[in-house]
């Protein structure tokens, strides 16, 4: 079906580009590489109405109303423009999407939302079904749950869920919900499209739609006559049955995200070009083949001139490009009504290449509507440019091309996302025989071998968000086959030199990782040597003037011939007992001047002796505090999280001589509802033992399959108020073989681990916990223990 002119399609698109979404779980693969992002505010923009979402978690729309598509009833039934932003809920969101003339919007709990025209069933219910009445409630589509990405098109709507698969309801006019659903029939149930599977990404166009695989593949289906879906099949032909099957894109690999437009395709590849398949009869496809003639272009060809991009938006017949360098827009296509934030060829048909927005940089989300477009801005503001007939830049309505970017401080009043949120610790993977996770998902698959990587999903699990950008793992080996480690890393990208865990053959050792996510919202676990993996989550994070998620980067290898990331600090010899080892930090693996922690993983290596380690900020006194405890000959880690001393340097205590290692993952800047603190110890059960404040000091040994209270909150630096504590927990001394679980007091034990021990050993891990009532976290041993408990930071 050729759809009329001012025709609405996808558009849920922020900073991590098209609908952010999932890889499936327990997946094994070599990962394309990906775009580096950034995440902003989730804007959408649909034919004649915008939506965007604020912190808080309730959305706001501005625009038309005629079906309800602002889900309030003003002026619905009407062409009455509505300009003010009114709110859309419910109040949870944590994205949302625009169709033709309905909305859409995903909540922290993985439940879809819907509202506005309901006359092909793409509400997903029947109410209104087959007619043009308004639906102005936003309702719960049934039979939906695990979503972590959302798109809408002409008239249909798609849903990712956590296991890669895609669901649709609506029309299929042409096969855009795949082979389920009959050829010109409608649904208004949500039903899966078969032959898709490990799904990370998805888009909807005005009749096709686009699937990104975690290989790194693109899949269409739907109408195919201007060769939207990358291929030949019926392109030319008014074939009303369109292509159903899903059917991948020859030629295209390596693709990071995916955006579909009126009868074109987008796609952006890991290396920061974009590709382009479909009508160019406007300049859609960014070049001057074929303009102003309907012919098709099945063949996917290379944006000339654009590079280093990060993020596409593609709708009506235009696109917007997000450079890396000074986050600036590049736009191309029709520019009649000013919709590429210029001037030229305004009130024409006549397309435009590729060109820079003007007055438009530091933005960090984009969508694109029929004939508007919007941008976020890293401060959270929100301008918007292009046709504004119905109030769609939330601008007083008018009739004339609005070429120039116009910033609305009005709507940046939503406000940005916190920086972390602590979550109940729950289970994403864990690869035993019978085992069980949080939802079902990465349970079982038995031992991962060795030299792979396992794709873990982690936003829209656990209560983690698909705008998450970084995650707080507990990761555990266990059953381990041989001697080995494991790196965490955001899938997409080359393991880096850095690990997070080293174990041994037999060995059952757990280990806190704060990893960065993917564009599809998954981490990979390299694994060097065949073992058992098991993966709880404690916390989120979405980069913010607060915080940042890196790469990891190895800033410190004291072994002989030992490579870091900049060669400084590169085989300085064994540590010697009693020293301290000074380790720039700013400056370095992405850690800019002005940051105030870093997020670390700090290993001991061949060991001389048994000892710890103490990390600190240099310039301070050493404190009462241990980060990772070892015994003569081994090899251990742990993650740390530490304020940046005098100079950008941070220091590493050695009681026994041994080797040191140090990768850095984030870093941290202190703010009003975060801070880093000198470690202070807040427990210590052995005797004679002490505390920043004499509280919890001795007590002696905790039994086994027993309850620790600790009070965190208004103690060592953390306010009362607080939400969350970065603690350093240790165990020694236990009598058995048995587990730690930490979790917030007043809540269920839930089914995770932080800490896995041995008769006689002393083990260390650091926890991203929640506080809980009265201010206490809870520890419970399974064993006789003695436990010791240092903060490090808190969360408000």
């Amino acid at each position: 079906m050729v759809h009329a002119w001012r025709t609405r399609l996808v558009a849920l698109f922020t900073v991590v580009a098209t609908a952010a979404s999932l890889c499936a779980l327990m997946i094994t693969f070599a990962p394309p590489a990906a775009a580096t992002t950034t995440t902003g505010r989730t804007v959408a923009a649909g034919n004649g109405f915008s939506l965007v979402l604020g912190a808080n978690g309730v959305a706001m729309g501005f625009g038309l109303n005629t079906f309800g598509q602002l889900a309030n009833p003003t002026n619905n039934g009407t062409a009455t423009p509505n300009p003010a932003p009114s709110a859309i809920g419910p109040s949870n969101l944590v994205a949302v999407a625009a169709g033709h003339t309905w909305g859409v919007g995903l909540d922290s709990l993985g439940r879809v939302w819907t509202f506005g025209n309901n006359q092909y069933g793409q509400l997903g219910r029947a109410t209104n079904a087959g007619t043009g009445n308004p639906n102005p409630v936003s309702t719960l589509v049934d039979g939906l749950s695990h979503v972590t990405a959302i798109a809408a098109g002409q008239d249909h709507t798609l849903a990712l869920r956590s296991d890669g698969t895609v669901w649709g309801f609506g029309t299929n006019s042409s096969g855009e919900l795949g082979p389920s659903v009959a050829i010109g029939a409608m649904t208004t149930t949500p039903v899966q499209i078969t032959g898709l599977s490990h799904v990370i990404a998805i888009a909807a166009g005005s009749g096709h739609s686009l699937a990104l695989l975690a290989d790194g593949t693109v899949w269409g289906f739907g109408y195919n006559f201007y060769g939207q879906l990358g291929n030949a099949t019926n392109a030319g032909s008014f074939n009303p049955a369109g292509n159903p099957t899903p059917t991948m894109v020859d030629g295209l690999t390596g693709v990071s995200a995916i955006s579909a437009g009126t009868n074109f395709s987008m796609v952006l590849k890991s290396d920061g070009t974009v590709w382009g398949f479909g009508t160019n009869y406007s300049g859609e496809l960014g070049t001057t083949t074929n303009n102003l003639v309907a012919v098709p272009n099945p063949t996917p060809t290379q944006v000339p001139g654009v590079s280093s991009i990060i993020a596409i938006a593609a709708d009506g017949h235009h696109t917007l490009a997000l450079k890396s360098a000074a986050r600036v827009v590049i736009a191309w296509g029709p520019n009649r009504w000013g919709q590429l934030g210029t001037a030229t060829n305004n009130g024409t048909d006549t397309p435009l290449l590729p060109t820079q927005v003007a007055g438009l940089s530091s933005v960090s989300g984009l969508a694109t509507g029929a004939d508007h477009s919007l941008a976020v801005r890293a401060d959270g503001s929100l301008v918007t440019f292009g046709r504004n007939e119905s109030g769609e830049l939330a601008l007083t309505a008018n009739v004339t091309p609005n070429p120039t970017a116009t910033q609305l401080l009005n709507v940046s009043g939503l406000g940005q996302p916190p920086s972390f949120a602590s979550v109940v610790p729950a289970r994403l993977l864990d690869t035993r025989p019978g085992a069980t996770t949080i939802d079902g998902q990465g349970a079982g698959g038995d031992l991962r071998d060795a030299d792979t990587a396992t794709a873990v999903q982690v936003t829209g699990r656990g209560g983690v968000p698909i705008d998450a950008t970084a995650v707080a793992l507990n990761v555990t080996v266990t059953g381990a086959q041989g001697t080995g480690y494991i790196t965490a890393y955001p899938c997409g990208s080359s393991p880096p030199t850095a690990s997070n865990l080293n174990y041994q053959a037999g060995s059952t050792i757990a280990n806190a990782v704060i990893a960065k996510v993917s564009v599809a919202g998954n981490v990979c676990l390299y694994t060097s040597a065949q073992t058992q993996l098991i993966v709880d989550v404690n916390g989120y994070y979405r980069d913010s003037a607060a915080f940042a998620s890196l790469v990891p980067s190895r800033l410190l290898d004291t072994r002989p011939n030992s490579p870091t990331v900049d060669g400084l600090s590169a085989a300085l010899g064994l540590r010697s007992a009693d020293s301290t080892t000074e380790l720039q930090v700013t400056g370095r693996g992405g850690v800019p001047a002005n940051a105030t922690a870093v997020a670390l993983n700090v290993t001991v290596n061949e060991a001389q002796a048994g000892g710890f380690i103490t990390v600190y900020p240099c310039g301070g006194a050493q404190p009462n505090a241990s980060n990772l405890n070892y015994g003569a000959g081994s090899t251990i880690p742990n993650a740390v999280i530490v304020k940046i001393g005098t100079g950008g340097k941070v220091c590493l205590y050695t009681s026994a001589a041994t080797q040191l290692i140090v990768d850095v993952n984030a870093y941290l800047r202190d703010t009003p509802d975060s801070a880093s603190v000198v470690p202070a110890r807040l427990l210590d059960t052995r005797p004679a033992s002490s505390t920043v404040d004499g509280l919890s000091a001795g007590g002696g040994l905790r039994a086994g399959d027993s309850v620790t209270e600790v009070q965190v909150g208004g103690r060592g630096g953390v306010p009362g108020g607080a939400t969350a504590a970065v603690l350093n927990v240790t165990v020694t001394q236990p009598q058995g073989n048995a587990f730690v679980t930490v979790f917030p007091c007043g809540s269920p034990r839930p089914n995770a681990s932080n800490i896995n021990y041995f008769a006689g050993n002393t083990i260390a891990n650091l926890v991203i916990a929640k506080i809980g009532d009265d201010g206490k976290v809870c520890l419970y041993s399974l064993a006789a223990a003695h436990l010791i408990v240092d903060v490090n930071a808190y969360y408000s």
